[in-house]
């Protein structure tokens, strides 16, 4: 190689057709990775909040996580459940109305809060960018053919004059 000439690099071309296929591709991995935390989880048992109370009285319980409305609870035998509690609910005042002491059982809050706001945006906002997309794609395709997209039926033949 020549040592005065240097390698073009490529250029990225950023067009409709690009960025369309681009965010469909992230939408559809946004999607897979949303199926699979929803599997997460299932994938434990499911018990009632009363049981989960009545266990850690027994001592049985030794920890408690906090998600939101969710509760993941581990048993002292290595065991893990899940459970729901009421979106404004306070576990602390659950189980000092149990009768319970919350010194007993260690308890961890985990905010997930910021991801879920960003999903439910992203699910109600990526559709209808993909939709304008969609329409300025078809509007641009057609821009060809007369500058409207209802000339498709039109007759393209010319009239032959002998001369």
């Amino acid at each position: 190689m020549a040592q005065g000439k240097i390698k073009n690099k490529p250029k990225l071309r950023f067009n409709v057709k690009t960025i369309f296929f681009t965010i469909l591709t992230i939408f559809f991995l946004l999607s897979a990775v949303s199926s699979y935390s929803e599997y997460e989880q299932t994938k434990y048992p499911q018990k009632s909040i009363s049981t989960v109370l009545s266990d850690v009285k027994k001592g049985k319980v030794k920890k408690l996580e906090i998600t939101d409305s969710e509760i993941q609870v581990t048993y002292k035998n290595k065991a893990v459940v899940k459970t729901q509690k009421e979106v404004n609910a306070d576990i602390f005042t659950m189980l000092k109305d149990a009768g319970i002491d919350p010194l007993s059982v260690e308890i961890e809050n985990k905010n997930m809060s910021q991801f879920g706001f960003w999903a439910n945006v992203l699910v109600n906002i990526v559709p209808t960018i993909l939709m304008v997309a969609f329409f300025v794609f078809l509007f641009r395709q057609a821009r060809g053919a007369q500058d409207s997209i209802f000339s498709f039926g039109q007759s393209k033949a010319k009239r032959f004059q002998k001369g």
